[in-house]
């Protein structure tokens, strides 16, 4: 993945900028995520519309920090400071911790879905989805920019 992964702003729709604390940015395409691993995960929720539940699929959020070089480096306690800011392409973002995914902490299995109930999203959408959210509140559609933000404390 790491030769595919240029230092630009998405091209395409099915692109993911990704940003790190430095500000330095790497692009993350479809193909790429089809490199990972995928996982499935059924995940219900409530909305203002009613109960929703499907089962995603796709590369835990992660094995993709860890694949593009945006997380995984020096001691896991470290990087108990950061949080993802996720963004969809509507301008919609949610904050995932990074001790939520980090496997030595809780190893929560947030993904980066590309499939609903075994078929694929719409275009070629990438949607979040977090389990065990009572609300869908983090279940960001269409995602196109994931920025790691170091929190100092004082």
């Amino acid at each position: 993945m790491t030769a595919a992964l240029l230092c630009a702003a998405p091209a395409f729709a099915a692109d993911i900028d990704l940003v790190k604390p430095d500000g330095q940015h790497r692009t993350l395409t479809a193909a790429d995520l089809a490199q990972l691993p995928a996982v499935s995960e059924h995940i219900a929720f409530q909305t203002e519309h009613g109960n929703r539940a499907a089962d995603y699929a796709g590369p835990r959020l992660w094995d993709v920090l860890k694949a593009a070089g945006l997380a995984g480096n020096g001691p896991p306690r470290d990087l108990l400071r950061d949080a993802l800011l996720v963004t969809g392409s509507d301008g919609y973002g949610v904050v995932v911790a990074m001790g939520e995914i980090i496997p030595e902490f809780e190893d929560k299995d947030v993904i980066l879905a590309q499939k609903m109930n075994g078929q694929p999203l719409s275009g070629s959408e990438v949607r979040l989805a977090v389990p065990g959210d009572r609300h869908g509140g983090r279940s960001v559609r269409d995602v196109v920019r994931i920025e790691v933000k170091r929190l100092e404390s004082r």
